[in-house]
Parts: structure tokens; C-alpha cells; sequence
């Protein structure tokens, strides 16, 4: 499991946001380790710039964004999804550090939080 920057920030804060959403989340997250593309949270494709990534729902407005290459799941944050036009708009909620457009690829070779077992830096993506 590769944990983005902006990925753990999520999770840390939903820590002390919300207990129930981060039960989802864990859950997803096991989920997403078992099942890889398939299971609970209505796993969904991303399109355009984001091939390879995929979507589940932990709300009805926040998404848990991740990918699965080789065996590894890749987390990419906890996302605030608006539907405008068809177009797809993501900013992780509350801080906006994770901003997707359908424009614009995220970079997955984004720092890790040093120090913590679980994290370490994301390789270049292949695609």
C-alpha cells in the first residue's frame, strides 16, 4: 500500500473529524486490498487524464481515489467529487490540497510523510 502526501493528510484528519467516515474509509481500503478493482463502494473507472485510476464512494460527495498496478494499491486522497456539465471536478475536502481536473493528470510520484511505516515515496507512474 503506497500512501500520496495528500492521501495520509486525508486520513489523518478524518481522524479527528469524523469517526464514521474513517470506518468507511478503512473498510474501502480493505476492500480495494482484497479485491483490487471489484467490491463494495461502487467502484468506478476514472476518464480522461486519469486512466488507470479508480473512484469508490465513502459518501455521496466524497470519493476515495486510488489505483492498482502489480499487485500494489496506490492512494491518491479522499475526494470531494462536483459534477458540473459532465465534466468531472475533484478537490480533496476540507483543504483542497488534492485537486483533479479532467485537464490535468495528478502527479504520482508526490512526496510521502517521512517517518511513517506504512508510507513511502511513490515510483514514477509507468503509463
Amino acid at each position: 500500500m503506497l500512501w500520496d502526501e495528500s492521501a495520509w493528510e486525508d486520513y489523518v484528519w478524518w481522524q479527528t473529524q469524523d469517526r464514521k467516515v474513517l470506518r468507511r474509509i478503512n473498510t474501502l481500503i480493505q476492500d480495494v486490498q482484497r479485491n483490487g478493482n471489484e467490491g463494495i463502494g461502487k467502484p468506478e473507472p476514472l476518464k480522461h487524464g486519469f486512466h488507470g485510476y479508480w473512484s469508490r464512494r465513502i459518501t455521496d460527495e466524497h470519493r476515495l481515489i486510488y489505483k492498482v498496478a502489480d499487485e500494489e494499491v496506490r492512494l491518491l486522497g479522499a475526494a470531494l467529487f462536483l459534477r458540473r456539465r459532465r465534466r468531472l471536478v475533484a478537490s480533496t475536502a476540507p483543504f483542497g490540497r488534492l485537486t483533479l481536473h479532467a485537464a490535468k493528470r495528478p502527479t504520482p510520484d508526490a512526496s510521502i510523510t517521512p517517518g511513517l511505516p506504512i508510507c513511502r515515496r511513490l515510483p514514477p507512474d509507468p503509463a
